[in-house]
């Protein structure tokens, strides 16, 4: 989600290349991921179980995402591993945990191609590029209810359903993808989710048959797992057992036998195209390799930079809420969700989020040697078990109370909000039945996690609200850099938000602010005189039964981005003549233009214009048929001027030329204001000195000097003010009016001293 969160395909690119390096220098050739569910709607519970591992909520920015990762797994291992997409035909709208219950989905196969199946569409076509080309599909166990019209009926899960299978690789993207070897690999047959569908009591569950099941519906290769039978004493022996049965089945069936085939050919292809010489040595990485693993720092940050995402409030109640980063006589306390876990069931459990971590952060990037705006002495940190056990009158550490009473700053690391574990509902606790002790002080929280787990009521409590998606390092770092305003989060969450009112599909609609580009779609030749200096291209003349080729766009979002793939656009064509009619031409969009064409079939005025709703202003095209020889397209207001004459060497696509308003033009305070203040000053001290040279009283001096200035920065602010003849004036001309009147105001001195003298001789 991290990725999914900076909305940079290059981002995603290079952290495939990451994976893929890293995983290669270690032997690894097969990749179970990336996540290609959509979660369309998160919610507090259910689906939000899914948290981070998917790119978003939009299904053509996760199928984006998808392509640009598993590009860089490929680049990254050099072709040597297998990327396996999941959980096909995607989990996203499910409301179990994949491993632990079969999920129940009510939606048909022609809803499923618009949201969850669109990702997997996306990295299964195009076989051209075979680099964003998924090697292979994670199916998982999933069943659907109205899947196939019926809303009724329900299927087995997929993974295990011949006909509702064969339905989704029967679709034209799937199928091709599989004719040219693609691979279906089953989800874990041994979690908790599949035995407790084959064997609800938990007392006869036998993979032979699940095995034999998920492979007859259509799967190349079985993912065992933890895999065990009641009767057998250990994983190891359910295997083997199950292997003997293929092999029993192989011999005794020859449709079977087949099946097998099928699927082996396809496997030993794949692995043919990875490595062409079946010989350990090619396989096995260099030892030296192992000195590309963990070299991966600089990406995450630049990931972790780019994702960091304010959620509440907006950035210009921020400003008011939070003008300052913490002072050094200020005193923070924190709060962390910890997180501690074992690699394998031998192993030493390890803390993977410390309490401490945050506040290690700070201090690394804010404390003495360095900027000493952050002390030790100021910050205290506490887990969400201290907190839950202090709210509950429980014994809790020793100064949590007084901390928490002095803090001017109270920051919350939070991970996720689980109704099962009290300790990780300390914030929502807190905020809610005792918030007295953190009023009137600064709450900032950082979801290093999901960004969806506190409701509107919490969010209004708290002072600012951040995501950054990841627990990794480097999003403490970031963290960190955020609380001391070094940074300033340039994310946008790739899911909706119910708490913030962030609606995924409002902000990846059209920008309502934007005025739309709208051009001639054409293709001119570039002509080259005879020295190869560049010439107009022919203008094209249009006239009655010609088509019209238009072009809109790039149109953004509501967050600055192109709009997805599939956007409605509509050409609104209204011609004037002896009646006025209106057409209309429906378009989508790709890569945020969108192209219509429009036969002109009368004489008249003809106006063309483009909305995507909810942006409906663009620039206008106007083309006037009088004659059978046609006419030129011009472009109106209110935005702007499209110039229908490429250059040699350009693009042959029209050329889109600001209108520069002059009369709104006024001297820049970086540039102009800074030279004329040197001009003033020098021409000042040129004063001074003539003054004190050829008059014996220094008053006289000061008096010139004083006047030049006056009148130098008089004439200035009559061109700063943009008063009648001061518009559109290059940097010499302000400079040189601002020196005409220093000159004036020196020449009032000499009148002044004129005037004195003839009043003396008058007395």
């Amino acid at each position: 989600m991290a990725i999914g969160a900076t909305w940079n395909t290059d981002l995603a690119s290079q952290a495939g290349s990451v994976v893929g390096k890293e995983l290669r220098a270690l032997g690894i050739n097969l990749l179970l991921g990336p996540s290609l569910d959509v979660l369309e709607s998160p919610r507090a519970e259910g689906s939000l179980d899914m948290g981070v591992r998917t790119f978003g909520g939009d299904p053509f920015w996760v199928g984006e995402m998808a392509k640009a990762y598993i590009s860089g797994v490929h680049q990254g291992s050099l072709d040597k591993i297998v990327v396996v997409a999941k959980h096909f035909p995607g989990y996203g709208g499910s409301d179990r945990l994949p491993g632990e219950e079969v999920a129940t989905v009510r939606k048909s196969l022609e809803q499923l191609k618009q949201i969850e199946l669109a990702p997997f569409l996306a990295v299964c076509g195009n076989l051209a590029d075979e680099e964003h080309v998924v090697d292979a599909l994670l199916v998982s166990h999933i069943r659907f209810q109205g899947f196939q019209g019926n809303i009724r009926a329900t299927t087995r899960p997929v993974s295990f359903d011949a006909s509702a299978l064969s339905q989704l690789t029967s679709l034209p993207v799937i199928a091709e993808w599989r004719n040219q070897g693609g691979l279906l690999i089953s989800d874990d047959l041994g979690s908790r989710a599949v035995r407790r569908f084959y064997d609800p009591a938990q007392k006869t569950f036998d993979p032979r048959q699940v095995a034999r099941n998920a492979f007859l519906a259509g799967n190349d290769m079985l993912y065992m797992g933890n895999v065990r039978s009641n009767i057998d004493p250990d994983n190891y022996t359910s295997i083997i057992h199950t292997l003997e049965s293929f092999t029993q089945k192989y011999r005794e069936d020859p449709s079977f036998a087949s099946r097998v085939d099928e699927s082996v050919l396809n496997i030993l292809t794949r692995k043919y195209q990875m490595y062409p010489s079946f010989e350990l040595m090619n396989i096995i990485p260099s030892v030296y390799q192992i000195d590309n693993i963990g070299e991966s720092s600089q990406t995450t940050f630049d990931i972790i930079h780019e994702a960091a995402t304010l959620l509440s409030p907006n950035k210009q109640d921020l400003v008011i809420n939070l003008p300052n980063p913490p002072e050094h006589n200020e005193d923070l306390v924190i709060f962390t969700s910890t997180l501690s876990g074992k690699a394998c069931s031998t192993c030493t459990e390890q803390t993977y989020f410390s309490v401490d971590g945050l506040e290690l952060a700070i201090l690394k990037n804010y404390g003495p040697p360095n900027a000493r705006e952050a002390r030790s002495e100021m910050l205290s940190s506490y887990s969400f078990k201290d907190l839950s056990a202090f709210l509950a009158n429980m014994v809790a550490p020793e100064g949590l109370d007084y901390n928490l009473t002095q803090a001017d700053w109270i920051i919350f690391a939070l991970l996720d909000v689980n109704a099962s574990s009290p300790e990780t509902q300390a914030l929502k606790t807190l905020l809610t039945n005792r918030y007295e002790l953190v009023r009137n002080k600064k709450i900032i929280v950082f979801a290093f996690s999901a960004p969806y787990f506190l409701d509107a009521t919490d969010i209004s409590k708290i002072t600012a609200y951040y995501s950054l998606y990841s627990k990794v390092p480097e999003a403490l770092d970031i963290a960190s850099r955020i609380l001391f305003h070094e940074l300033v989060p340039g994310g946008a969450s790739p899911v909706s938000i119910m708490g913030t009112g962030y609606d995924l599909i409002q902000v990846t609609a059209p920008d309502p602010d934007q005025i739309i580009s709208l051009s001639l779609d054409y293709q001119a030749s570039d002509l080259l005189n005879l020295s190869g200096t560049p010439e107009p291209a022919e203008v094209p003349m249009f006239a009655v039964g010609d088509k019209l080729p238009m072009k809109a766009g790039i149109i953004f979002d509501q967050n600055g981005h192109p709009v997805p793939d599939g956007t409605t656009v509509r050409f609104i064509i209204t011609r004037t003549g002896e009646t006025t009619t209106t057409h209309q031409v429906d378009a989508v969009t790709s890569d945020g233009y969108a192209n219509g064409e429009f036969t002109i079939d009368l004489k008249g005025l003809y106006e063309i214009k483009t909305i995507s709703e909810p942006a409906v202003v663009s620039n206008i095209l106007q083309l006037n048929v009088t004659s059978d020889q046609g006419a030129i397209v011009t472009a109106l207001a209110p935005t702007d001027v499209v110039e229908m004459t490429p250059v040699a060497g350009d693009s042959a696509e029209p050329v889109s030329t600001p209108v520069v308003d002059l009369e709104s033009r006024k001297p820049s305070f970086m540039d102009e204001w800074f030279a004329a203040l040197i001009l003033l000053l020098a021409q000042a001290a040129g004063v001074y000195y003539l003054f004190t040279r050829s008059h014996t009283l220094d008053s006289w001096a000061i008096r010139a000097v004083m006047l030049t200035l006056i009148g130098g920065w008089l004439a200035f602010l009559y061109l700063a003010f943009g008063l009648p003849g001061s518009n559109g004036l290059p940097i010499l001309a302000v400079l040189l009016i601002t020196a005409v009147g220093g000159g004036l105001g020196l020449l009032m001195v000499y009148l002044w001293r004129w005037l004195l003298m003839i009043v003396e001789q008058v007395d």
